[in-house]
């Protein structure tokens, strides 16, 4: 078992990558319009953007960003 779950972890960290940022940094936001209820609903889903932004990063914490919006 903790062979396979080893080999799963391997197979999943391949694809990944370690994101550094810093107070100041600009980063875009992925936003999904299906869950974002303050998004709204648009006529067509497909053309909507992916990305929003730029946000300014002013304040992060190990798993969590504040940004200035």
């Amino acid at each position: 078992m903790l062979k396979a779950q080893h080999q799963m972890k391997r197979y999943m960290n391949n694809h990944r990558r370690e994101l550094v940022l810093q107070e100041g940094d600009w980063v875009f936001l992925k936003l999904q319009p299906y869950r974002m209820k303050s998004l709204g609903r648009k006529t067509n889903e497909k053309l909507s953007p992916r990305f929003y932004g730029p946000y300014k990063v002013i304040q992060f914490g190990e798993v969590a960003y504040k940004l200035e919006l």
